[in-house]
């Protein structure tokens, strides 16, 4: 039997499903969740498990349930220039959270950095993970080691999927990386004026250690 749940919308998105129901709560709002994931509505699928959070007993269950069904790729060297709409989005980002230097991004062309990412990969220096929803990338991160300090040099996510958990599934597995690696410690780099990214890796322990200040000509 099916159970028609009502339309739930957020922003420009509208969606309808129907849903397996069976006697148990659980197993209704585990199925509710899987087919909202697997037609890449994380959001959706995030609402819906909150509510029933009561009836399965786990708030924690989105987050389980992410990392056991989303997969994460190794990018190719090759296949870098599908990031641009990525790095694009991430400049246009900053240039809005930015208190100074609105306007200034990107630092370096996108040509640039796509050319500069592409060699690293293929030399081995760095590595470049992403995540695809109906195949377009929708998140992605790169980090490397260098003298012995990790550097987390982008981590990315276009903005209809910011706030479902691609974003930690990205960081853990670059941290997990580092673990792996003889390091001192781990580095990135915050716009100044970005509050939101500040506070999100604030949640893995990372703090200011220093404020680097410019002038742009």
């Amino acid at each position: 039997m099916y159970a028609t749940i009502k339309r739930i919308r957020f922003g420009r998105l509208d969606h309808g499903y129907a849903i397996p129901t069976y006697p148990s709560p659980t197993l209704s709002a585990h199925a509710m969740f899987c087919i909202a994931l697997q037609r890449g509505r994380a959001t959706v699928a995030k609402t819906l498990c909150d509510k029933h959070a009561k009836l399965i007993g786990r708030y924690d269950f989105f987050e389980e349930f992410m990392k056991k069904n989303i997969l994460i790729e190794n990018l190719n060297y090759s296949e870098v220039g599908n990031l641009m709409v990525l790095l694009k989005t991430l400049a246009e980002h900053h240039n809005k959270t930015s208190l100074h230097f609105s306007g200034f991004y990107p630092l370096k062309s996108f040509e640039q950095a796509i050319s500069e990412m592409s060699q690293k990969i293929k030399d081995g220096y760095a590595m470049v993970d992403v995540i695809r929803v109906d195949g377009q990338i929708i998140a992605f991160s790169q980090y490397s080691v260098e003298q012995n300090i990790g550097k987390l040099e982008f981590l990315a996510v276009l903005p209809e999927y910011r706030n479902n958990g691609y974003g930690g599934l990205l960081m853990e597995k670059a941290l997990k990386y580092f673990e792996t690696k003889p390091i001192k410690r781990i580095e990135l780099r915050v716009a100044y004026g970005n509050d939101n990214a500040k506070r999100f890796y604030e949640q893995y322990g990372f703090r200011i250690l220093s404020q680097n200040m410019a002038i742009i000509h």
